[in-house]
């Protein structure tokens, strides 16, 4: 998705994102299925298919929707990801079986209002992603339930700008670093009717300390540990991270992948736009490298549901 620091408006603004399903792409999704079919089980299919995408590209720039052509964008397909696809598509793909249904719950947590245009993507994770994903089954937050005698549980509320983003979005130069597209009249007309249409909210979102994690003892960690699934999805929330100027709004969450618990130790599987690719890293050795910034305050675990 983006780095942690804001050396510029796009790797802040990869941080959203869209695909576009077509003819070609279910072809690839059908060859995915065919070449995976001996995989069975949710978890075990959410690791296998996460790991066949290492060393995948990153993909920088957002593309298209399927029902409006707000960005000319190519097809979604299952070589390169920003942070948000990547848990998107391997979610979507373990728990469908074939192509037709890979479209239809890849959409399903994509778009809300079973409307696949831009103005009807889950946009903001706090706000519209875990809820509205939260409400259709595909996940659950459990993070409270990890919390131990001192390692905290905490609660963040954040203001969610909508109107203020597309403000934001009506910037030649903004629009450009979101899209890798040039501001049309047209474009900037419709982003213009949602402004006045979107409304603040007050977004809140469950986080595990970091600080307190990490300096945690080893039998504390262990009674974290063996609450966490096999793999889940996690999230990395900021506190007062100062991106208001930059984005039009502020953001909960900064950075999304899988955490995978292994014998040894836990694994962040993630497309990470500073390595240029998907990878596997230490997650205690990630927490560490971010902990120094001021506005990281720690990391939200959502199970993924066997059913939905």
């Amino acid at each position: 998705m983006f780095t942690y620091s804001l050396r510029s408006i796009s790797t802040i603004f990869a941080f959203f994102y869209c695909c576009i399903i077509n003819a070609s792409t279910l072809a690839d999704i059908s060859s995915f299925y065919e070449n995976n079919r001996v995989i069975s089980g949710l978890t075990e299919k959410l690791i296998s298919y996460s790991e066949i995408f290492l060393g995948k590209p990153y993909n920088n720039y957002s593309n298209g929707d399927e029902e409006e052509t707000l960005i000319a964008a190519p097809s979604m397909n299952l070589d390169s990801f920003d942070c948000v696809s990547l848990v998107e598509t391997v979610v979507a793909l373990a728990k469908a079986d074939n192509a037709a249904n890979f479209q239809e719950i890849y959409n399903d947590i994509k778009y809300n209002k079973g409307k696949k245009n831009f103005f009807h993507r889950n946009h903001f994770m706090s706000a519209d992603w875990n809820i509205n994903n939260s409400i259709k089954g595909y996940i659950t937050d459990i993070t409270p339930s990890l919390a131990t005698n001192n390692i905290h549980n905490y609660s963040l509320s954040t203001i969610i700008n909508k109107p203020g983003w597309y403000v934001k979005l009506q910037q030649p130069l903004t629009w450009q670093h979101y899209s890798g597209q040039t501001l049309t009249p047209s474009i900037k007309y419709q982003l213009s009717q949602y402004e006045h249409n979107a409304i603040k909210t007050t977004s809140s979102i469950n986080y595990i300390s970091a600080q307190q994690f990490l300096s945690a003892t080893d039998i504390e960690k262990n009674v974290l540990l063996s609450k966490l699934p096999a793999i889940s999805i996690v999230e990395f929330v900021r506190k007062n991270w100062q991106i208001n100027d930059i984005l039009g709004t502020d953001l909960a969450v900064s950075h999304v992948g899988f955490l995978i618990k292994t014998k040894k130790n836990l694994i962040l599987r993630h497309a990470s736009s500073q390595a240029g690719k998907v990878v596997d890293v230490n997650f205690k050795q990630y927490i560490t490298s971010k902990i120094k910034q001021k506005s990281f305050a720690g990391f939200n675990i959502e199970k993924i549901n066997l059913s939905s």
